[in-house]
């Protein structure tokens, strides 16, 4: 029973992911998890389960386009549109699994998109095809010769707006227009997977600031980036706005800057993968000062010196959460390196594991836990 609730959190989380960031984060996210699991099941074997799988992976399309070609002629219209499906399935699997073997990560990642968007052209093309069909055949039947032109230019005209049709996969794919091409986001070094590890470490321990875990708390890293972000932690927001008190915005605030401050105080130094934590920063900063806690905000300031005013007083409650963030990890320092060696390992971390870990966490001197809203189901430090 235990299993079967935790598979389905994990499969909530991936949806909830899909629906807030976009269809490629929850596959990523399903990637992520797929790839943990072969982890924990096959040890260090898993390298080979996952290369017998994009090879089976590979012959399967190639088998797929010959038994395609050996197949008899389809005589109507759903048979027919169905090929180029089939044979950009077979294509695309044939891509993935050989660029399994002779890729680099970030190229293996461009296929990956790629391929989608060759599926989704060729299925919009399918229906177009098929809802024109009866009309062409009896066009066809009528008049071959200015039939087969006409088909000839409406297929030019067609492939012209292949960019199109991909743009609109894209806006369910990717939620996030800060990054507008994978290939603006380069590969992980193992160096930078261990920076990663740690970053993330550091927003993960935070949790023992809490009373307990939320269920749908996960840290994972992405080794290949096949998202548009190298990390993620879940920070959960209680649906219902009088739930979001002033105590559960600083741990917010808190658990958002403790991953710049994990890679400050293990590393000497920050690195870009800060940067959206610094953006979040700002938005919590912006709602807890609007809210009316610490200094004087106004949320519509009339001119300049108002939103320099603003800006001032946000920095100042970035630099302060930093340097809580600081002394919060130094105090944790061998449990951050803990958290940071498992999600480095597993690559994905659940709730129950993390449990584990986080409920040593040392609370500096004078600090408090902060409890979590009624609508937010938890589960026991271990």
């Amino acid at each position: 029973m235990s299993n079967l609730k935790n598979s389905t959190l994990l499969i909530s989380t991936i949806f909830s992911a899909a629906r807030s960031r976009g269809l490629w984060y929850g596959l990523t996210l399903s990637t992520i998890l797929l790839r943990s699991w072969l982890r924990r099941w096959f040890g260090e074997h898993h390298r080979q389960v996952s290369s017998v799988a994009m090879l089976g992976l590979f012959c399967g399309g190639i088998w797929m386009l010959r038994a395609l070609l050996r197949a008899a002629p389809p005589a109507d219209a759903l048979g027919l549109v169905s090929i180029p499906v089939i044979i950009a399935l077979g294509l695309t699997a044939i891509a993935v699994g050989l660029g399994h073997f002779v890729l680099q990560p970030v190229l293996t990642r461009q296929v990956w998109m790629r391929c989608l968007n060759g599926l989704f052209v060729a299925a919009c093309v399918a229906g177009l095809g098929y809802l024109a069909f009866d009309e062409w055949r009896a066009f066809y039947l009528a008049a071959p010769a200015p039939a087969v032109y006409v088909a000839l230019l409406c297929s030019i005209v067609v492939f012209g707006f292949r960019d199109v049709f991909v743009w609109f996969l894209r806006s369910v794919l990717i939620r996030d227009t800060g990054v507008l091409e994978l290939a603006d986001v380069s590969s992980l070094t193992p160096e930078g997977r261990h920076r990663v590890a740690i970053h993330e470490a550091g927003h993960a321990i935070c949790y023992g600031l809490t009373t307990a875990v939320p269920e749908d708390a996960y840290v994972c890293i992405d080794t290949d980036l096949n998202s548009l972000i190298v990390g993620s932690v879940t920070i959960p927001t209680p649906k219902d706005p009088t739930e979001v008190t002033k105590e559960r915005l600083e741990w917010s605030m808190l658990m958002t800057m403790a991953g710049v401050a994990a890679e400050h105080h293990f590393f000497g130094e920050k690195s870009l993968s800060g940067s959206g934590d610094i953006a979040s920063m700002s938005h919590l900063a912006t709602a807890y000062l609007s809210a009316g806690h610490g200094e004087v905000f106004d949320p519509s300031p009339a001119d300049e010196l108002g939103v320099a005013a603003n800006r001032a007083a946000i920095g100042r409650l970035r630099d302060h959460y930093a340097g809580l963030a600081e002394v919060f990890i130094q105090e944790n320092h061998s449990l951050c390196e803990e958290m940071a060696r498992l999600v480095e390992k597993d690559e994905f971390v659940d709730c129950s594991s993390m449990a584990g870990i986080v409920g040593n966490v040392v609370l500096p001197d004078g600090w408090k836990r902060t409890t979590w809203a009624a609508s937010v189901p938890t589960i026991p430090f271990q």
